[in-house]
């Protein structure tokens, strides 16, 4: 009887063990599978040309802190993509896309001891997205030559409206407010408010910004860019229209949008 009492315990034990087996061991093997190497968000992107002298696009990472350093930066057709620099790794690699093609971007990161190759096809392609797109009733679109407006207005509103051309619809259309943050230095943007077409929009603290966000068919992103600044602004400065802003922008958090 004691004999197989024991044979019983046993059982149980033996059983008992086997289950806790079959929990750690997967749990390892996710926790292996969890650990996350530096990498490019995608391994492909599309951007589109834009103004070749202050439009920027940023080739953003995942999986990297701050402490990553990023070296052997590589461009294979800089005549298509150029290297605009790197302010840091979590913003990204600056590049401005200069006419169609193809470039590959290749780079290497060093985190925790390791060193890690990385690269990334970018297709540059041209579009041509929008009829118009008039800010307070003028027409500042260039049919597709330049992504982005900087606009100086003697008024504190200003009326945004476009017209979109047969094979393309709106994403997302939105507004930020900049300013220079008085800690770091550095512009800072406001929370994402969201806008429609004929909307009006109020310039406030240094300049505003304004992007609508034109999608294709195949999925790709256009994103028009627009810069309000008063012209009685901070600086005091009066310019035309249409002319690059005064202020320092900081392109790499306005500009294009890659997530498709």
């Amino acid at each position: 009887m004691i004999r197989e009492k024991k044979s019983w315990l046993t059982g149980i034990l033996v059983f008992a063990l086997l289950c806790t087996l079959l929990l750690v061991v997967p749990q390892e093997h996710a926790m292996a599978a969890s650990k996350k190497v530096p990498a490019f968000d995608k391994t492909k992107q599309i951007v589109f040309v834009g103004d070749e002298d202050s439009y920027v696009d940023s080739i953003k990472f995942v999986n990297v802190s701050s402490k990553a350093k990023v070296t052997n930066i590589k461009f294979s057709n800089p005549s298509v993509l150029e290297y605009a620099g790197m302010h840091n790794v979590n913003q990204g690699i600056d590049c401005r896309p200069l006419k169609a093609g193809k470039c590959k971007i290749s780079c290497k990161v060093k985190q925790g001891g390791k060193t890690y190759t990385l690269s990334k096809n970018i297709t540059v392609k041209k579009a041509d997205p929008f009829s118009y797109v008039k800010l307070n009733g003028k027409n500042v679109y260039k049919g597709g030559t330049a992504k982005i407006c900087s606009y100086f207005s003697d008024k504190f509103k200003v009326k945004v409206s476009y017209k979109l051309k047969k094979g393309w619809k709106l994403k997302k259309m939105f507004s930020n407010d900049h300013y220079r943050d008085s800690k770091t230095l550095r512009y800072t943007m406001t929370k994402d408010k969201k806008m429609k077409n004929g909307d009006s929009v109020k310039i406030q603290k240094e300049y505003t910004s304004v992007k609508i966000d034109a999608e294709n068919s195949k999925g790709e992103v256009y994103r028009y860019l627009i810069i309000l600044t008063r012209k009685s602004g901070k600086a005091g400065m009066k310019a035309a229209p249409g002319a690059q802003s005064d202020p320092e922008i900081d392109i790499t958090e306005l500009g294009q949008v890659y997530d498709y």
